[in-house]
């Protein structure tokens, strides 16, 4: 019981210090009602000024208190999913962000920001699509290979009807990493190419491999981190100088192209 005793020692203490017209008008409102004038002391101010400690530690302190400090931060932000954070000058207020997106530290002397979610920050986005059927390569001509099933796609990022050599950017990225493979035909001895062109041409920091003298390949190139503008489009291109037709062989599951958002 001795924070109940110590509850109410500074219960006695506030009335016993209040200012002289507040004793007054306390002793005029308790007259006739049943409660002590501290009471309605107590009750004028809300219990903003008391709190307690339990047995256990803990610091209890009245809903009237919790209020008056919600109240207070409302200056700052009263849109729902606010955060507040410090930065050089005072606290200031960060807004909600979209879906997906991730708390992210600027510099030392400047509050975080939201950001798309990316690489590890936030939720994969990316597409995975191969080859179900043997695709014939004329000689000597440069070919975007047609890949018709989707192992997945997290953004529309390719169809396996409309355009299907391609995987185009979605909106919002900004970066991402692109891989291709290709399992040729065995064949005789020859010349054997693959690629990964940018809206059909070369790009900065695009992937390409070229094989003279072969006679079975399979190729894998992979593009470092690049960027990216939504609308672009990327396919995976072949050529072959073997003197005949030539085909990329689809049903073994190694021919197939990929990207991955990174930001």
């Amino acid at each position: 019981q001795r924070w109940w005793i110590d509850w109410f020692r500074q219960a006695n203490l506030l009335a016993k210090y209040a200012d002289a017209a507040s004793i007054i008008r306390s002793k005029e409102m308790a007259a006739g009602s049943g409660m002590y004038p501290r009471d309605v002391l107590l009750k004028a101010m809300r219990g903003r000024l008391y709190n307690w400690v339990d047995q256990d530690g803990w610091r209890w302190y009245s809903m009237a208190a919790v209020g008056d400090i919600s109240e207070s931060l409302d200056v700052l932000a009263q849109s729902i999913g606010s955060l507040l954070v410090r930065a050089a000058d005072r606290w200031r207020t960060v807004p909600p962000g979209n879906p997906g997106d991730v708390l992210t530290h600027q510099a030392a002397d400047e509050p975080p920001v939201w950001l798309p979610g990316g690489g590890g920050g936030g939720a994969f986005a990316g597409a995975l699509v191969r080859n179900l059927a043997n695709q014939s390569i004329p000689n000597s001509t440069t070919v975007a290979v047609a890949v018709t099933a989707e192992l997945y796609d997290t953004d529309d990022i390719h169809d396996n009807a409309t355009n299907n050599t391609r995987l185009t950017v979605p909106a919002d990225w900004v970066k991402a990493r692109l891989t291709a493979s290709v399992h040729w035909t065995s064949a005789s001895a020859a010349s054997r190419y693959l690629a990964i062109k940018r809206n059909g041409s070369d790009f900065d920091g695009g992937a390409r491999d070229f094989r003279s003298g072969v006679f079975s390949a399979y190729t894998v190139i992979s593009t470092p981190v690049i960027a990216v503008t939504p609308g672009q489009f990327f396919e995976m291109m072949v050529w072959h100088n073997i003197g005949g037709a030539l085909s990329v062989i689809g049903p073994s599951g190694a021919t197939y192209f990929a990207i991955e958002r990174v930001e």
